[in-house]
């Protein structure tokens, strides 16, 4: 804990006036770098190509406002929010395991803008009769020293999170108080990244993937989605309001396997964000990229979002045409738009959730005036394995029933064992780094030669 409190004499960055100041464009992040060329690496297509390019993507994007129009649209029409996904919009915390983590069940703090006053507030308990003030020491402490989930309404909550420590940092320059504030810039930074935050819920969020909107209110309004579920608006209710709308957001089945790598991936982001330094920005970086990973699949192999996958080819219907038993694959028709790679696994599954999702292999792909075909085989570990066996059958029932199976890249859910504790070394210190001057006056020139 500080302890020089005499940041307290002077104005809350939390408070609306200190916030009033239009902020300096955001400078490149440090864990996030932008690692990708854009559309300049188009240049080198050829023209042609670069255009059909262009143009299979615009009728994709067209395609997927389509569907997303006519289900809201039918959500409007039922007269309330329609169920979007099988799975939750809430990544569920993982259950107790041998050793004893997660024994216990994570609790959640609310923290929202009281619209009166225009403070932002927090309370662990949504019947609380008094909710407090928040400061920049309560929420490192949220972040670093309690084992609790933090659930926002909106977005625009978790802009306010980082202008106000934006601003304690500034006002805290170098102090020990200053540390704190650049942690929880880093750790705020992480998590207003990731697609479905497990310690910082956005709400509106968590809804929009869990249910389809009614026609005509605004997606990111979390009174919008109080008004559709007939509940309190948050100005009449607060913490009441949010802990109903998670509850909503909390329902569905799971998927362990995504939502684990994502909880265990994002806890170790924000460990390591913590601390200043290259190494755990980079691992705070690839934790983040496998909690995205996670994200992935888990919307690719939701049932609920089956239709909307196939119009932009992240999933494949796989239509079986002739099994090939010895060799344990089948050949197959393949649905457009087509966005898998030959000779990779993919995983095939059936709109029948009980039925178990098996590892196949693409081993070739063909083009007729039909559209497209491919040759898929067992990706098991040996060919005849009980797998590829239960593989082999449930291809040649599609084929007899004339059902599709489908088909979709395997996801890879690699977690670190290792968590970030406080790092030491070089590239992990908060404290800048003391650079020699080099002595002797070598001119410029003849120091780069030597390189």
């Amino acid at each position: 804990m500080p302890t020089d409190f005499s940041y307290l004499n002077e104005p809350d960055p939390f408070a609306p006036d200190a916030l009033r100041a239009p902020l300096a464009p955001q400078t490149p992040s440090v864990i996030f770098p932008s690692a990708h060329a854009g559309p300049a690496s188009l240049e080198s297509l050829a023209p042609e190509v670069t255009d059909m390019q262009a143009d299979a993507s615009d009728a994709v994007v067209t395609a997927m406002a389509e569907y997303d129009a006519a289900q809201r649209a039918q959500a409007l029409a039922v007269g309330g929010p329609t169920e979007r996904t099988l799975t939750p919009g809430v990544v569920p915390q993982p259950p107790a395991t041998a050793d004893g983590r997660n024994a216990e069940e994570l609790p959640f703090v609310f923290i929202w803008i009281d619209k009166a006053s225009d403070k932002v507030l927090f309370t662990e308990n949504e019947h609380a009769a008094a909710p407090q003030r928040m400061n920049i020491n309560v929420l490192y402490d949220l972040l670093n020293e309690r084992d609790v989930r933090l659930v926002v309404p909106d977005k625009a909550t978790v802009r306010r999170l980082q202008q106000a420590s934006a601003t304690a940092t500034r006002r805290a320059g170098e102090s020990e108080l200053g540390l704190r504030t650049r942690s929880v810039e880093r750790q705020l930074e992480v998590l207003s990244r990731i697609t479905y935050s497990t310690f910082l819920i956005v709400l509106t969020r968590a809804l929009e993937r869990k249910y389809w909107l009614p026609e005509g209110f605004p997606i990111g309004n979390i009174d919008s989605w109080a008004s559709a579920f007939e509940v309190p608006l948050l100005a009449d209710s607060g913490p009441k309001t949010m802990s109903t709308l998670l509850e909503l957001a909390s329902r569905g089945s799971e998927y362990k396997q995504a939502t684990n790598a994502m909880f265990y991936g994002e806890r170790q982001a924000l460990n390591a964000a913590k601390y200043g330094g290259l190494r755990p920005a980079n691992t705070a970086f690839l934790a983040a990229e496998r909690v995205e990973t996670g994200a992935e699949a888990w919307d690719r192999l939701d049932l609920g979002l089956l239709d909307r996958n196939l119009l932009d080819g992240s999933v494949c219907e796989v239509t079986v045409d002739d099994v090939d038993p010895p060799a344990f694959a089948f050949n197959a028709s393949l649905s457009q738009p087509f966005r898998l790679k030959v000779q990779k696994n993919l995983l095939l599954f059936s709109d029948d959730p009980a039925e178990r999702q098996l590892v196949v292999t693409l081993e070739t792909v063909r083009t007729s005036e039909d559209g497209l075909s491919g040759y898929l085989m067992a990706a098991s570990p040996t060919p005849r394995s009980k797998l590829a066996a239960v593989m082999l059958a449930n291809a040649y029932k599609a084929m007899q029933e004339d059902q599709p199976l489908y088909a979709t890249e395997q996801p890879y859910f690699p977690v670190s064992k290792r968590s970030a504790t406080a790092p030491e070394g070089r590239w992990a210190s908060n404290e800048p780094m003391e650079f020699i001057p080099r002595s002797g006056g070598i001119p410029i020139e003849v120091s780069l030669a030597a390189m």
